[in-house]
């Protein structure tokens, strides 16, 4: 028995060790870049740049401070919001305006959001979060806009499909372009050959006021604030009304939870 225990005591050693990472200095949560795996395909965000987006939504685990991406395009954290706790050791993914320094801020005082802290700095080589003219330049101005984006039902879930400049639908799959019926159904393997030929979902994640979720609002954060424009601890966000046949941007109290999508440049 004491030869066996000599034994199996290194390798246990071995795989400890294998699994250290670096720490941060003042902090007991290791010092790691997430894997972001990227959509492949162009969109455009001006007359002059494009940008890729992210194969999921931003996530964040309290009880280690880990970052992830979703590991599906379709996946949302819903009620799971609720939980504002350190010690929650599930997946969040709604986020007040710019808190990327605190995504476990639930202050319903918009003064506590006035500096903008991308979420893409969690992740590197280039990730952010589009600005309100990318956004509408994307929806309704680089060329074919209009028939660039439909709504769509991915394995359950509701949400709004976008797709590249340049797109050619994978054989096999039919979908009604610019429509706002959510007509479009699509199931885990048609989605995969979806975002294989480019194209991005995004789900209707719904939003969270402090610990409370609501669902079934698509609500998607951008960097910009319109509090320049009168309208006080406003900032903007991308949204999908399909009863009104409409998809763009609109203000959102900065305190309010909603999904990030990120996106770099090309």
């Amino acid at each position: 028995m004491k030869r066996i225990i000599c034994l199996i005591f290194p390798i246990l050693m071995l795989l400890a060790s294998s699994c250290v990472k670096e720490e941060s200095e003042g902090s007991h949560y290791p010092i790691y870049v997430p894997r972001v795996e990227a959509v492949d395909g162009a969109y455009s965000v001006s007359a002059a740049s494009q940008v890729q987006f992210a194969a999921g939504n931003v996530q964040y685990m309290p009880f280690f401070g880990y970052w992830r991406i979703a590991e599906e395009q379709y996946h949302i954290r819903a009620k799971a919001n609720e939980h504002g706790s350190r010690r929650y050791s599930g997946w969040v993914d709604l986020f007040g305006w710019g808190t990327a320094d605190d995504p476990l801020l639930r202050s319903l005082d918009t003064n506590d959001y006035a500096v903008f802290a991308d979420w893409g700095t969690h992740f590197g080589s280039g990730w952010r979060t589009l600005t309100e003219e990318e956004w509408e330049y994307l929806l309704y101005y680089r060329p074919g806009a209009r028939s660039l984006f439909a709504t769509a039902v991915v394995c359950g879930v509701k949400g709004l499909m976008l797709l590249p400049d340049e797109w050619d639908c994978p054989g096999g799959i039919s979908m009604a372009y610019g429509d706002f019926s959510y007509g479009n159904v699509f199931n885990e393997r048609q989605i995969h050959r979806l975002q294989e030929a480019g194209a991005v979902f995004l789900p209707n994640a719904g939003f969270r006021q402090g610990e409370s979720y609501s669902e079934g609002l698509l609500g998607y954060w951008t960097a910009t604030t319109v509090g320049v424009r009168g309208f006080e601890g406003i900032r903007v966000f991308l949204d999908l009304t399909p009863e009104d046949s409409f998809v763009g941007l609109k203000g959102m109290s900065a305190y309010c939870g909603l999904a990030v999508r990120l996106a770099r440049n090309i």
